[in-house]
């Protein structure tokens, strides 16, 4: 008990660090932890007005910042989701979910060629990242720009047997320690984000034999 005291601590520690970063009061931490539990519920008027008054003592807070432009957007003001988010990028240029966003909303109203110029920055600190792919593929869709669209939806579906992969030896841990009913339904998802030519398929199908007692 003890020992799993001082792990919860140490995952408070951590999250206090993450969201606060450098130059963040921490007394702006336990707001913004109000503020997003409203958004969870669905309170997003609520949600708003706390991450607001938060943003305007600490605009340098990327995550609420970030969650106050998400608030907005829900709420229909796509205007000031667009500012917030635009001014958080303007002092955090690295804050992908704000791009990310931010290109969904160009989106929205139509605007395909700067969409895909947010994107484009947002793809210069993470490459490959799937969702960034996609949205990119929705703006070569909007342009006419089919070839190009299907070639990044290649590339996003890379991610999948990344994440197949991942679930395959996953279950293999859960094998080793006996824990079958937390092996298979790991298994399961795998098969269905594999594709039939994938070289991954014969482990799945032998790991999966070798619990379910037979072979598939």
């Amino acid at each position: 008990m003890i020992y799993l005291q001082h792990i919860l601590f140490a995952l408070f520690g951590l999250l206090i660090a993450t969201c606060s970063g450098p130059g963040i009061p921490r007394e702006a931490l336990e707001p913004y932890l109000e503020g997003k539990k409203l958004y969870i519920q669905g309170d997003l008027e609520g949600s708003r007005q706390i991450l607001l008054a938060v943003y305007q003592q600490t605009p340098h807070f990327s995550q609420n910042s970030y969650l106050l432009g998400k608030a907005c957007y829900f709420l229909g003001d796509y205007a000031e989701a667009d500012a917030v988010w635009r001014e958080t990028l303007d002092r955090n240029p690295h804050h992908i979910d704000s791009r990310k966003w931010l290109a969904r909303l160009h989106l929205q109203q139509e605007a395909s060629t700067s969409a895909a110029d947010i994107i484009e920055k947002a793809l210069e600190d993470s490459s490959e990242d799937p969702e960034l792919l996609i949205l990119l593929a929705r703006t070569k869709i909007a342009a006419g720009d089919y070839g190009a669209a299907i070639q990044l939806y290649q590339r996003a579906q890379l991610f999948e047997q990344q994440l197949a992969e991942a679930r395959i030896e996953l279950a293999e841990i859960y094998q080793s320690f006996g824990l079958r009913e937390k092996a298979l339904p790991e298994l399961e998802r795998a098969k269905e984000l594999l594709d039939q030519e994938s070289p991954l398929r014969p482990a799945l199908w032998s790991l999966l034999g070798a619990l379910r007692g037979d072979i598939p």
